[in-house]
């Protein structure tokens, strides 16, 4: 029994750039495979980045917007209870 390789062979076919052509299609196949397993990760990071670290700096802004408010509200706390006091 001759295998397909042999037969190919013999129907003058390039059976060596067939062999390289297969690996290479397995490479690619196990590639798509990491893809589709890992593209769920992929769309959770960019939603991530969309919402947060796109947004660092309004974040930053609004944090420091808040510290000042809160200083301020300290403050005029501190001196209403001198007054009271």
């Amino acid at each position: 029994m001759r295998s397909f390789s042999e037969s190919y062979r013999d129907a003058g076919a390039d059976v060596d750039s067939m062999k390289r052509y297969e690996t290479m299609i397995r490479e690619i196949d196990n590639e798509l495979s990491f893809i589709k397993s890992h593209r769920s990760d992929v769309s959770d990071y960019e939603k991530d980045k969309r919402e947060l670290f796109d947004n660092e700096e309004g974040f930053c802004n609004e944090r420091k917007e808040v510290e000042a408010k809160v200083k301020n509200l300290d403050e005029r706390f501190r001196l209403r209870k001198d007054r009271l006091e």
